[in-house]
């Protein structure tokens, strides 16, 4: 859909494939084969297209979840330029840093010592380059920042003498990194002499300003926690608006976001519309990583949603916007009494005969 509106976009402002490509940094090749379908948008793509203000996304139901996302990146960059949070998207794109692959230390490189001792303790590289150290509580995931980049890092490890060259070997002391702890008090140590010799003032280290107003507070908060939360809220949202189908009303308040759903949605249906795909989006997300949703949020997923084959008093309204949308990694094939019960709640919401539904 987001390559449709690029092409869209491309037409009504009389720009070649090419020229909008090169505005979001694509080259000829990976520009024709995105226009083409040959080649998906990654992430950190779709990203730096809803980034740019100038781009105009088209005001269509099917593009409500780019509004969303476009919505919640503007967001995050007034949260980084006011506080010192870290947005989500940068904690999602966290990589574990992984153990040096050679087998000898004989002449290996700082770095790849530093990297050992990283590993070790299971330290993450986020797409800024912080190095971090990750606390995990079932769904939740905590990243402590611990220095700015690798580089910082090794170069930190050696001025206080926890990696050095001794002839050709390359050695780590291990009474020094640990501080003679064992197990998580070891990992808590080390992590904390780092980040504190780094930030000290007289170090000579010139670390970023938002990296040390992050370091200098306890940690930049959760990841996935958040994701079940929302998921419950959209549930309880989707229950309200079912539960009162007749008289229910549009919102005329903003939401989180600033916006007002009596504003930016046609009707009543486009909105619930919203809020199923959006759950089931999230939901499924959440299963396939394996973070645990909770049992209640769960149970109230499969009752709203008629997934644990119970009859459920408001699949009249659900059912037909689950059968005739994609979801993620299911391609919606709707018959034509799908087809008759959906467009039959677009047109007029009248109330839809218990018969009729699934």
């Amino acid at each position: 859909m987001l390559v449709e509106a690029l092409r869209r976009y491309a037409d009504d402002n009389d720009l070649t494939h090419v020229e909008l490509g090169k505005r979001f940094g694509f080259n000829a090749s990976k520009t024709g084969n995105v226009f083409s379908g040959r080649t998906r948008l990654s992430g950190d793509d779709v990203l730096r297209i809803l980034e740019d203000p100038d781009f105009a996304l088209p005001k269509l139901k099917k593009y409500i979840a780019y509004w969303r996302l476009r919505r919640d990146v503007t967001a995050v960059e007034r949260d980084m330029r006011d506080s010192d949070t870290v947005s989500e998207d940068t904690l999602f794109s966290a990589k574990r840093i992984q153990g040096s692959v050679l087998t000898t230390t004989r002449r290996m490189p700082s770095s790849e010592l530093a990297r050992n001792i990283m590993s070790g303790y299971h330290w993450w590289a986020l797409r800024t380059g912080w190095i971090c150290s990750v606390a995990t509580d079932k769904a939740t995931a905590t990243y402590t920042p611990i220095a700015p980049d690798l580089n910082t890092a090794v170069e930190a490890m050696k001025r206080m003498k926890w990696i050095y060259r001794s002839g050709d070997l390359s050695c780590v002391d291990w009474g020094k990194v640990t501080g003679g702890n064992v197990g998580q008090a070891a990992a808590d140590h080390c992590a904390t002499t780092l980040r504190d010799f780094i930030l000290a003032p007289d170090t000579g280290f010139d670390v970023d300003e938002h990296f040390r107003q992050v370091a200098e507070c306890t940690g930049m908060g959760s990841i996935r926690v958040n994701r079940v939360n929302e998921l419950s809220e959209l549930i309880d949202k989707v229950t309200a608006i079912a539960k009162d189908w007749i008289g229910y009303e549009l919102p005329a308040e903003p939401d989180e976001y600033g916006y007002a759903p009596s504003t930016f949605y046609a009707d009543k249906l486009d909105y619930l519309e919203s809020l199923v795909l959006e759950a089931c989006a999230i939901h499924d997300q959440l299963q396939e990583e394996g973070v645990p949703i909770g049992e209640d949020v769960k149970q109230a997923y499969d009752c709203i949603m008629s997934e644990d084959g119970s009859a459920n008093r408001y699949a009249v309204y659900i059912a037909p916007i689950l059968a005739v949308n994609d979801r993620r990694g299911k391609m919606a094939t709707p018959s034509p009494e799908d087809r008759k019960r959906y467009n039959a709640l677009r047109t007029g919401h009248r109330r839809v005969r218990r018969s009729d539904s699934v």
